[in-house]
């Protein structure tokens, strides 16, 4: 009787410090996207991409007033699946450590996580499709090599970077 009082009192002592842990986690995570929401990084990085594509394809200030409107809308629709994305690997995260781990409620978070993932990449291929129409006909030949070189690098780097090759 000893020996499985020894195990329980043990088992309780870890489950106490997983818990202390996984408070400080949420703690600093919390901290964290306060800190980078507070951040002008996102405003420097929307910045950049406005004056790129601004001065390489040679918007109208028209064109840049609607470029910039759309650009804004596209930053607000991104920062909500991120949000919605980052939620849903939390819960996985939680699921993971947990002593009741469950593969089906992992297999449903994972199933999701991909919807959003999905709803991410179409948005952003929508906003380039967008960025595209606002062009005029000599403007979206540049846009076209712009986006197919970009494709290549993208290709070149992931290619590049999947595996290591072997020696």
């Amino acid at each position: 009787m000893k020996n499985k009082d020894r195990y329980i009192l043990i088992a309780v002592i870890v489950l106490i410090v997983l818990n202390i842990f996984s408070w400080g986690l949420l703690w600093i995570n919390d901290s964290l996207q306060k800190r980078e929401a507070s951040s002008p990084k996102n405003e420097a990085a929307f910045s950049r991409t406005n004056n790129f594509l601004t001065q390489k394809l040679k918007f109208s200030d028209s064109q840049v007033a609607e470029f910039r409107k759309m650009q804004k809308q596209h930053f607000t629709k991104m920062h909500k699946f991120e949000q919605q994305y980052k939620l849903l690997r939390d819960e996985y995260v939680a699921l993971a450590v947990s002593p009741g781990y469950n593969s089906l409620a992992a297999d449903s978070l994972f199933h999701e996580m991909g919807r959003i993932n999905s709803l991410i990449q179409k948005a952003n291929w929508s906003h380039f499709r967008a960025i595209y129409e606002l062009c005029n006909e000599n403007q979206k030949q540049e846009f076209r090599k712009l986006i197919l070189n970009l494709n290549k690098r993208h290709k070149r780097d992931r290619h590049n970077s999947s595996f290591p090759t072997p020696r």
